[in-house]
């Protein structure tokens, strides 16, 4: 299985698991029954319109499906949600409507003139398993269920304790707040060098800011801790 390090804009870095073939021909192919789907029940709603508007509006969803369930969804149209993959950055910055219109661009030789052949060469044999669009856009599909992205069940194991809350204002954080912060300490468990180590005294100086709590010197203490409580409040 393919993996891929990125730097998010909090200078965490995290491990991806890279999409399969598999997985987005899977993904490609519910998507175009859900094309399927709106564009006969278009044609049903339209059906006594002139020949001319029938065909735009059959034609329309199979345009626009992909370009406006991506926007909308950040990265993924239902089939790959349903296969549990995503369109992610290279650089870790969000997506953008230009890094979307891109790819949809794109499509046009990746998969609509070429019936896929082109998107399927290049994803087998381009490193980060890119087709064009993915490549001129500086990014990539990869996994959201890969083990290397934690949830909040492995977080602590979901250990039983009846310990005090130490930080009752943990609950104000977000799921994702909170895996961002397990994942820049067990990159710094993993590589201990200057950047990762900053990167935790920059979490635990935001995290103090917003808790309006003075932290102990042990920055990675502080930081479990606040994890432990965010765990023990939500659950």
């Amino acid at each position: 299985m393919k993996k891929i390090e990125i730097n998010t804009t909090q200078n965490v870095t995290i491990e991806h698991e890279l999409a399969q073939l598999s997985e987005r021909i899977g993904a490609f192919v519910i998507d175009v029954i859900i094309i399927v789907i709106i564009s006969s029940i278009f044609s049903l709603i339209f059906q006594s319109y002139d020949s001319k508007t029938i065909a735009v509006v059959v034609i329309l969803p199979a345009m626009l499906y992909h370009l406006v369930s991506e926007i909308i969804t950040g990265g993924q149209s239902i089939g790959k949600k349903a296969l549990k993959i995503k369109v992610i950055k290279l650089n870790g910055e969000p997506l953008h409507i230009f890094d979307f219109l891109t790819r949809w661009v794109f499509r046009l030789v990746d998969v609509s003139m070429s019936v896929g052949t082109v998107a399927i060469i290049m994803i087998t044999s381009t490193a980060r398993a890119q087709r064009l669009g993915d490549m001129v856009g500086d990014m990539v599909v990869v996994r959201t269920n890969n083990s290397d992205i934690y949830s909040l069940n492995r977080i602590l194991n979901r250990e039983e304790s009846a310990n005090a809350v130490t930080y009752p204002g943990a609950s104000i954080f977000t799921e994702d707040e909170m895996l961002v912060v397990k994942q820049t300490l067990v990159r710094y468990k993993k590589y201990k060098n200057q950047g990762h180590r900053e990167a935790v005294i920059l979490l635990s100086e935001k995290i103090e800011t917003q808790l309006q709590v003075t932290a102990p010197k042990n920055k990675v203490d502080f930081l479990n801790q606040v994890i432990k409580d965010y765990v023990y409040l939500n659950r």
